[in-house]
């Protein structure tokens, strides 16, 4: 395994105030031109700044469909701050319209009459990010920068403000630059997780954190090479063939992941059938993705039935599954019982009266994970709060478990210390006990009930 400088020792030895390019304004008439990619910008505007990071060039107000954007250069060259403040952008993930308020991402570049193109995308944020200031740095030093990036990531010495980005979400992505840098774009969006896409505060601060752990993984967290070209590499593999409603996570934490197949070339049809075979001979093996689904030419999976998929694969065996007739299926059954189970919990969240309650089952059909009978309760009182409209997609359901779950664990532990110390604890209430699935309990036994377990 080859190891390196770390990128913030690369940005160090760039931040060295170079002479010579600031800028200029005696070139000819041209427009500073390029696109947007977080995913593709829909709404807001860039501007551009000279060196020195505070005299504005122009603004373009208007995106095309592709992100697009041009501003007249008024005959400026020479090193360049271009920011785009996005209010709307597509998701690859979901491929919604997600609104955010103000979100800011950036690149550093050389501008030209004979190179007047500047691509920001969350890699250049990330350049921008860590190098600062651009004024009295030299030309070579924002290439320098930029190269030394796209080097890391295995995109090979390039300006990663020169690459073209391609929105990857769904479809076979070749092994070039352009998807490489979406790729990029799209972890990001992975990380960032938006499940509300009205929400502009929440989806900005949460786009805003990804980002940061982006540049903060290339910065300081990573002195491996492999590491950095397994963000790219690993993602247009196992997730970049059918990025929508994929839920895995490549940056967490500063840290990057390491994907169980980094390498294009490897990563094929009867590959996928294997991983899916596998899973179903043992289920410690990893479990299948939406990619390798649709890689092995199965139908009918997708984000909302992938865990009732992978549980009726896990139900069988690599015998039971020879070829991806026998997977199909398999899955067709599975999308019955999920679109049932889902039906179930609308109808209670509707009227929980006439309906009956969803049962642990009923939720791990639906696609639901870690709702058991201890934590049933507080999660059916949660859907009853609610309402259909509340329940539409499986994130919202989601939601309501993982909150569910917090409150069961949050009155385990009430009742749990009341009984080993009755006196210096607080007695547990009704709703503590219906939160971990005990039922009878009411305001005319609760003494009594609290009594016995102290």
């Amino acid at each position: 395994m080859v190891m390196k400088k770390t990128i913030y020792s690369l940005a160090a030895a760039a931040l060295l105030t170079g002479c010579g390019n600031s800028g200029s304004s005696t070139g000819g008439a041209y427009d500073i031109t390029g696109s947007v990619l977080k995913g593709t910008a829909v709404e807001g505007s860039v501007s551009a700044f000279e060196a020195d990071g505070t005299t504005l060039i122009g603004t373009d107000n208007t995106f095309d469909a592709s992100g697009n954007y041009s501003i007249p250069s008024n005959g400026y060259e020479g090193n360049i701050k271009v920011v785009a403040t996005l209010a709307k952008y597509v998701d690859e993930v979901t491929g919604e319209t997600v609104t955010v308020d103000n979100l800011a991402l950036s690149a550093v570049s050389n501008v030209q009459s004979s190179s007047p193109s500047v691509y920001i995308t969350p890699t250049t944020n990330a350049v921008s990010s860590i190098i600062g200031s651009i004024n009295g740095k030299s030309q070579s030093d924002i290439e320098t920068m930029n190269k030394d990036i796209a080097d890391a990531l295995g995109l090979g010495s390039v300006d990663t403000s020169k690459v073209a980005p391609t929105m990857v979400t769904s479809g076979n992505h070749a092994d070039t630059n352009a998807n490489k840098t979406g790729a990029i774009a799209a972890a990001v969006s992975q990380e960032a997780g938006i499940n509300s896409p009205t929400d502009a505060a929440t989806n900005k601060a949460k786009v805003k954190a990804a980002l940061d752990s982006l540049t903060s993984a290339i910065q300081s967290s990573v002195t491996d090479k492999t590491d950095l070209e397994n963000l790219v590499d690993g993602n247009l593999a196992t997730m970049g063939v059918t990025i929508r409603g994929a839920a895995s996570n490549i940056v967490n934490d500063s840290e990057l992941a390491t994907p169980s197949s980094s390498e294009l070339s490897g990563y094929d049809a009867e590959a996928a059938l294997a991983k899916i075979q596998a899973y179903a001979e043992d289920n410690t093996n990893p479990a299948p993705g939406l990619a390798d689904y649709t890689l092995a030419g199965v139908t009918g999976v997708d984000a909302q039935n992938l865990n009732t998929v992978n549980a009726a694969i896990d139900a069988t065996d690599a015998a039971g599954i020879p070829d991806v007739d026998s997977i199909n299926s398999v899955v067709i059954p599975a999308n019955t019982a999920a679109d049932t189970a889902l039906a179930k919990i609308q109808a209670y969240a509707n009227d929980s009266l006439a309906n009956e309650a969803p049962n642990a089952a009923d939720y791990a059909l639906a696609g639901i994970i870690g709702v058991d009978e201890a934590n049933l309760s507080a999660l059916n009182a949660s859907i009853d709060a609610t309402n259909t409209a509340g329940t539409d997609t499986l994130a919202e359901i989601q939601d309501l478990a993982d909150a569910g779950n917090e409150s069961a664990d949050r009155s385990n532990n009430i009742i749990q210390a009341y009984n080993e110390d009755s006196e210096n604890n607080p007695a547990p209430s009704v709703e503590d006990y219906e939160n971990i699935g005990v039922t009878g309990v009411d305001a005319n036994n609760l003494n009594t009930t609290n009594a016995s377990i102290a």
